[in-house]
């Protein structure tokens, strides 16, 4: 399925130069769900299309120093430009249970490739939030986006283990804080141009993903990169949805073509009425506090978009 990458830059604020990076395939959404609902999002921001075959991705499992040869998939297709390619776990058995169990039909709906079926065959799609994964390009074996630390496990997700924010270990076996890469959906930022390639430092998650609920499927397939600032495709509006509208409960859904980092709703004299951050492209409110009546609703990017939507209340 052809899908592609919402490229806003500051439409508002400026624009952005960047003078490195936006130049090889990064890792740009990471989906570690219940049971066996796993998906790696990657991003082309260059102006090519680019074919997988000469990619591949690794799992090192539970604090490895080293992956397996069934723990390395060699990728396949072809990723247009500035577009995204979505693989997803091969687990479509609808009478499957156990470690046999489907993927959300959700999830499905949204893949570009299935991959690896069976686990004593390969098992590279089967990380669960304590598992580093690399992307490296086979010609030169070359890193070029990691995704947790190799050699070091974070910690057991059964006990609540993974990778989190917190300095200066980032992991839960070290500081016992909520951990991030299980049972989670992350989004690489909209300032993030190319992918890291230090796969031993310390992995702050959060230093270059935004969270969001485990099993959000909706901004799978969409990648909002500062990579290509100028140019939107020509089948991406740019606008954001609000429903139901009129709202007769103040509850709200909010669409929007890049990830939200706030929500203000105001009156149509200026005044503040509501104000809340976000993450996700998808977002329900619930503003059952706000008076009946007519109000503008803002919705904002990290990078300084705006765009906004009237709202009645009644």
């Amino acid at each position: 399925m052809a899908k592609y990458a919402l490229t806003l830059g500051l439409l508002i604020t400026g624009l952005h130069s960047y003078s490195q990076g936006c130049n090889e395939l990064f890792i740009s959404e990471y989906l570690e769900g219940w049971s066996n609902n796993k998906a790696i999002e990657l991003y082309n921001p260059t102006n090519s299309a680019i074919d997988l075959s000469g990619y591949k991705l690794e799992r090192y499992s539970n604090g490895s120093a080293s992956a397996a040869d069934n723990q390395k998939l060699t990728l396949e297709g072809t990723i247009e430009a500035q577009s995204t390619f979505v693989i997803v776990l091969d687990k479509r058995d609808p009478d499957g249970t156990g470690q046999e169990a489907p993927v959300w039909e959700e999830l499905q709906l949204v893949a570009d490739w299935f991959a690896c079926p069976v686990y004593d065959v390969n098992n590279a799609l089967y990380f669960n939030g304590n598992d580093a994964m690399v992307l490296r390009k086979i010609a030169g074996n070359v890193v070029i986006d990691v995704f947790g630390k190799i050699g070091e496990d974070p910690g057991d997700p059964n006990d609540g283990g993974g990778w989190n924010n917190v300095a200066p270990e980032y992991s839960w076996a070290l500081n016992g804080e909520i951990a991030w890469s299980a049972n989670h959906t992350l989004i690489r930022k909209y300032d993030v141009v190319d992918g890291d390639t230090s796969p031993v430092d310390a992995f702050n998650v959060a230093a270059e993903y935004d969270s969001i609920p485990a099993n959000t499927f909706t901004n799978l397939g969409i990648h909002s990169s500062a990579c290509n600032p100028n140019n939107i495709s020509e089948n991406f509006n740019l606008e954001m949805s609000v429903y139901p509208n009129p709202s007769l409960d103040g509850k709200v859904t909010v669409n929007s073509p890049f990830v939200l980092s706030k929500l203000e709703i105001l009156a149509l004299d200026g005044k503040l009425m509501f104000s809340q951050l976000q993450s996700g492209f998808k977002v329900e409110i619930d503003i059952a506090q706000i008076p009946t009546g007519i109000y503008l609703i803002q919705g904002y990017s990290s990078s300084g978009i705006m765009l906004q939507k009237k709202l009645v209340i009644r």
